[in-house]
Parts: structure tokens; sequence; C-alpha cells
């Protein structure tokens, strides 16, 4: 009789534990079956199998694989050989204690990357990466596979300097498109993708003087994603509306505040129009421009930050239903949350500490107890600190996770595939991107 085996059966959801699986394949009579196919699938997620999950037997029937998850649950393991027989077994992953993230993997992209955008651009259901490299004036594509490993990447030639790049369905065919913003051509590139993974060549629109920052949002509410881009050297955001045939008009200019160096959107005075918010590194300030008509926004106010922000994050942080805004403060090693009054007004910014040099933040679940929490990026401290949210706008102190060198830019999504958020980080001075996947333990 076939048989498989989990040893141990009760294990820890570490991503790192593993419990050793024994497939045993034996005739009718009783003899083993050898060179026999086997391959072995689970019914949860999160799990990886090493070397592989896929095999043959050996002389005395058996095929062994090692099996870890970072996923805190009872899985069905089964092995499948002989033209479709198949066997199974339990095994329960235990909830563990200890670091919130697996130490840092990393993946070579190009030279200085400074900004990662994350999204499925082969249509497999796997997290994708679009990385900008500042001095190779390209955007690297790593393609996403099983387990939270990455294809090489492939490079697409953009605009000299690119700093930032962010995506969306701008021919509205359902496939998704980049669009990269080139700081040292003055323009944004916006990247068609064919939905297999690959893009067409970049189309070029003008925009200011240094551009800095994008984002993606329908700001004119005809249906069709536009393009906010803010100009650092021009002290303004550039507004491009999108045709939805992935062209755009030409942009107008909104001022903003003094050396623009970040923007994100969203509605944050309940009127159902996207509104937008800018970090403003010249003037410790964040400005908020509310969206109006049409695509066109209200004069901006501004509200202080710390010293040299550098990067703005938008999410719910103490449950109210209402956007509220999160700010990496470069020269202060720290973070400013301001919470939403709901018409469109913040409070006073409440500072928290990050790392040396903090240039990005990122905000998601990461330890899945239902409150949001921040991840920030901290260039000099080759690190990425990370603030649990307590739920009403407050966060616990900072947990230091090691990144590479450099660390510029930081995004956050579900890498692996197992439910759980997990990090991306630029390292500018390493050439690659250091993930981060979310171990499932509690700290």
């Amino acid at each position: 009789m076939s048989t498989i085996r989990a040893d141990p059966a009760n294990i820890v959801a570490d991503g790192v534990s593993t419990t050793k699986l024994t497939v045993t394949v034996k005739r009718s009579d009783g003899m083993p079956l050898e060179q026999e196919s086997v391959v072995l699938t689970s019914s949860g997620k999160g799990d990886k199998f090493t070397p592989e999950a896929r095999g043959v037997t050996d002389a005395e029937g058996v095929f062994t694989a090692a099996m870890s998850s970072t996923s805190a649950t009872t899985k069905t393991v089964t092995a499948t050989f002989g033209g479709g027989r198949s066997i199974n077994t339990q095994v329960d992953f235990e909830l563990c204690h200890g670091p919130l993230f697996l130490p840092a993997t990393s993946e070579i992209v190009g030279n200085s990357p400074n900004s990662i955008t994350t999204g499925d651009f082969n249509g497999d259901a796997r997290l994708d990466l679009a990385v900008t490299n500042y001095l190779d004036k390209n955007v690297s594509i790593l393609l996403g596979g099983a387990n939270g490993t990455f294809s090489a990447a492939t490079h697409y030639a953009v605009g000299s300097g690119p700093y930032s790049v962010v995506t969306g369905d701008f021919s509205a065919d359902g496939k998704l498109d980049l669009a990269v913003v080139n700081y040292d051509d003055k323009n944004v590139s916006v990247m068609l993708g064919d939905g297999k993974g690959a893009f067409l060549a970049a189309t070029n629109y003008p925009v200011g003087y240094g551009p800095y920052s994008a984002t993606v949002g329908d700001f004119s509410g005809d249906g069709k994603l536009d393009l906010a881009v803010v100009n650092n050297g021009d002290m303004n955001v550039s507004i491009l509306l999108g045709k939805g045939n992935g062209t755009f008009s030409a942009a107008t200019n909104y001022n903003v505040g003094g050396n623009p160096t970040s923007v994100a959107t969203g509605d944050f005075d309940g009127d159902n129009r996207p509104d937008l918010a800018v970090a403003n590194y010249g003037d410790k300030t964040v400005a908020i421009l509310l969206g109006t008509d049409n695509g066109t926004f209200s004069a901006p106010t501004s509200y202080a930050a710390g010293s040299g922000p550098y990067s703005v994050a938008i999410a719910d942080f103490n449950g109210d239903a209402k956007l509220d805004l999160a700010v990496a403060n470069s020269n202060d090693k720290n973070v400013s949350a301001l919470l939403n009054k709901g018409n469109g007004t913040f409070s006073a910014a409440v500072n928290y500490a990050a790392g040396p040099t903090p240039y990005s933040v990122a905000s998601g679940d990461f330890n899945m107890d239902g409150k949001v929490d921040l991840a920030v990026a901290n260039r000099d401290g080759k690190s990425v600190s990370v603030l649990s949210g307590n739920g009403n706008g407050t966060f616990s102190a900072a947990a230091s996770y090691a990144a590479g060198s450099g660390p510029y830019f930081v995004a956050a999504g579900d890498i692996n595939g197992d439910g759980k958020v997990d990090l991306a980080v630029a390292d500018y001075e390493d050439q690659n991107v250091s993930l981060l996947i979310t171990s499932g333990c509690v700290p």
C-alpha cells in the first residue's frame, strides 16, 4: 500500500522550519515502484516545497521533499502518481512568535534603482515588479513566479533619470500599463502593456522641471485614468488627463509648495472626487489639493510635517473610514501621521521615530490584525522600519529589518501569494531589490 508521511506533523509556520514528506509508492503486490513520477500539492497558501514539489521514486519506491509555510493553518498535502492515483496527509502549521519578516532576499535589477510599483503584468494572478533604474535610463520588469520567486529582469528604455514608476490601465484594454517620471528629461514615459508581461516602446509627454513622483486616478470623472506628476524644480503638479486609449492631453499645472518630492491621491473630503496630497521637501509641509469638476483642483492647503518630507502615503489609520496621511521626513529620522477630520482638513502631525534618512513610506496590514501599519525605507540605515498600527491613529515603536544599501523606496504587496502583505525595497547602491516576506509570526 502506498503511503505519505509528514515528520513532524506539527510545525511552526515561520517560513523556515520544515517538515519532511516521505512518499512511498508500491505496486498492488506490495513491491516498490522505482522511477514513478510523484507530484506534491497543498491545500494552503504560503507553502514551499524544497528542493521541488515533483520528482521520481528511488529503488525503494521512495520520494522525499521538505515543506515550509508562512500560513498558520492545517494543510492537506496530496501526492499524485501513477496516472492519477493520489494519497494525502495533514500537516498542522502553528502560529509562531518571532520577527514579523523573514530575512531579506534580493533580485538583481539595474544601476541605482529608486522606485517600485507592483501589478500583475502577465495575467497569471501573481505579483510582478517594475523598478526604475536612475543611471541606466530604463525600467526593469520582474515577473513573479511560485512562492515569491521572480524571473530575471527584462529592461525597457525610458528617459533620462527615471525617478518614479506607477501602473494603471491607461488604454482601457484590461492590461496594465506603466508611467515613468524622467527627472532629467522633464517628461513622463507611458508604456502600454501587452498583457503577457512585455511593454511597447515609450511615448513621452512633457511635464515640468525636475519631475519627481507620480500618481494615478480618474481626476475628471470620465472613467479614464489620468496622471498627476509633481515637479520639484517648478514647485507645481502637472495634471495629464487620459483619453482612454493610452494617450494623454497636454499638462495643466497647479502650484503646490517648495520642492515637492511625492504625490498620492485619495478622497479626503468625502465628495467622491479624488484629491491630492503632496510632500513639499523645501517647505516642511504636506499640501492638500481638493479635486473639483472636470479634473481641476482647488488651491493647496498646507499642513506642517517634519524636516525634509520626502514621501507621502494614504490609508485609514484609525478606522473611521476617512483617509489619513503618513509623511516620511528625511531630515528628522521620523514619520508624521496626520489624521483626517473628514472634511478635507487634517489634525496636527504626530511624529514617530523611524531610521536614518527615511525616504519612502508605505502602508499595509503586515501583522494581520486588521489595523493599518507603516513601513519606512531608511536610505542611510540600510533598513526598513515597521510601525505597527494600534487602530486608533497611533503607532507602536518601530521595529527595524535589514534591507540592502541605500534603500530609497518601499512598496507593499503579496509577493508570495499567501494572503499576507510583503515588502519590496529598491536598494539604490546595491543594484537590486530586497524582498521581505511576512513570516506569519507575531512579534
